[in-house]
């Protein structure tokens, strides 16, 4: 994976610092020729003129840049959310040096920080902020519902893996489970996604397609039994800690960060019985 755009994303604070957000976008060639190093270094220096390359529409950028306080010339903090095992070497080096610039660079997890350059000289600049806590759900069996309604959230694509879900639910399906899978995410690779859509599936099984806001999530979490996180290119997703707050069962494969947070026995496998087997023992309850 490559990328050719850096968004940075002012976001006033308090009279200490301000937050950036830098979040690199995935596409083919490398780092656009018009970003230069002098425009990441001004704004994680908390300049007022920021770059701001690719085809994103911020909202109020200056007005919100121009409300910081003067103190804002210090260094700042910042946070990355990719995970640098996918980025180009570019990429890493314009992290590497926004951390260098930077009091304190934070990551989603300890994964996403292993392939920063200069990771040992730069080891005390960064830190790890998860997105929230993780709260182990109790151990009491849960009744085997009269319809297994699961999700897995995130963009359709390959990289996500949403065939997995499909065996697992299939796999549920001949189990004796009736089963309903939504599909929760944008169609980032139409082919893929319509691939998953018509394939065979179990009589008992129902599948479903769907694109939410970002604030609908939780009301759509709530309404399920179990969400899968079959990603194969991970940092560490936002909706395991949205559904470990709602108290919803999350299954994921043992990518990026989510061995970190995630108790084993929540692991899938690329084994669909193995993993059925896991999903199943949480149900088991008569």
């Amino acid at each position: 994976m490559y990328c050719n755009t850096i968004l940075a994303t002012f976001i006033a604070s308090d009279d200490r610092y301000i937050s950036i957000n830098v979040v690199i976008k995935n596409c083919l060639d490398g780092l656009a020729a018009h970003i230069s190093l002098k425009n990441i270094v001004q704004a994680v220096d908390g300049l007022k003129e920021v770059l701001i390359a690719g085809d994103v529409l911020l909202g109020n950028l200056r007005a919100a840049v121009l409300m910081l306080h003067p103190v804002a010339a210090r260094r700042n903090y910042a946070f990355i959310h990719d995970n640098s095992l996918y980025l180009n070497l570019k990429a890493r080096m314009l992290i590497a040096l926004i951390v260098a610039r930077s009091m304190k660079t934070f990551f989603p997890c300890h994964h996403s920080t292993l392939h920063v350059p200069f990771h040992r000289l730069l080891s005390s600049r960064m830190a790890v902020d998860y997105f929230g806590a993780f709260l182990p759900l109790d151990d009491v069996k849960r009744r085997r519902p009269t319809c297994l309604k699961m999700a897995v959230v995130g963009r359709i694509e390959p990289a996500k893996n949403q065939r997995l879900a499909l065996d697992i639910a299939n796999c549920l399906a001949e189990n004796g489970y009736r089963v309903q899978l939504t599909l929760v995410g944008a169609r980032s690779n139409i082919a893929y996604c319509s691939a998953i859509m018509s394939a065979d599936r179990h009589p008992t099984l129902e599948l479903f397609q769907q694109e939410v806001h970002r604030f609908e999530i939780p009301g759509l979490l709530q309404r399920q039994d179990l969400i899968v996180h079959t990603s194969v290119a991970e940092s560490l997703p936002l909706v395991l800690f949205e559904a470990n707050a709602l108290g919803i069962p999350f299954f994921a494969l043992p990518v990026g960060g989510i061995p970190e947070v995630l108790p084993k026995k929540y692991w899938l496998s690329s084994d669909v019985d193995e993993s059925v087997r896991q999903i199943d023992h949480t149900f088991s309850c008569a």
